[in-house]
């Protein structure tokens, strides 16, 4: 019966480094990643404790309210949607062609003068699109 106690306790703990293991890979998976080096070093000197050496976002990414990444020679803003708490987002003077999906929590999106050709489906809870001197042709239903 010891013996028996020996293999369920050795068990339990193999079960245990397995769940472990399991959220740990869930966490890499949850992690943003910034694919834009110019959009990484912006991030880096509006919020330095909001990425890291990587270019994935950190916690603190997702208090953010306020973003100014202008004129910094951004082509692309993929990772922008873990900035969760994001409320403003300020990307104009860039060369950005397109956008890609934005934090839900966005009242104000400053993205004039850029190349953009269309817009994405914007948050419901947008307020203020400040678009001008860029090529849209048209824009989505607001």
């Amino acid at each position: 019966m010891k013996e028996l106690h020996k293999y369920i306790a050795y068990g339990q703990g193999i079960i245990w480094m397995l769940c472990i293991w399991l959220f740990s890979l869930q966490d890499l998976k949850a992690q943003t990643t910034v694919p834009d080096p110019n959009f990484a070093a912006a991030i880096r000197a509006a919020c330095p404790t909001c990425i890291d050496a990587n270019n994935r976002l950190l916690a603190s990414a997702t208090t953010l309210t306020s973003l100014d990444v202008t004129n910094k020679n951004i082509t692309n803003l993929t990772g922008v949607v873990g900035f969760a708490s994001l409320r403003t987002l300020f990307c104009a003077y860039n060369q950005l062609t397109s956008l890609p999906t934005l934090p839900n929590s966005l009242l104000q999106l400053y993205c004039n003068n850029n190349q953009l050709t269309f817009l994405p489906t914007l948050p419901n809870s947008l307020q203020g699109l400040y678009c001008s001197s860029n090529q849209l042709t048209s824009l989505a239903t607001l």
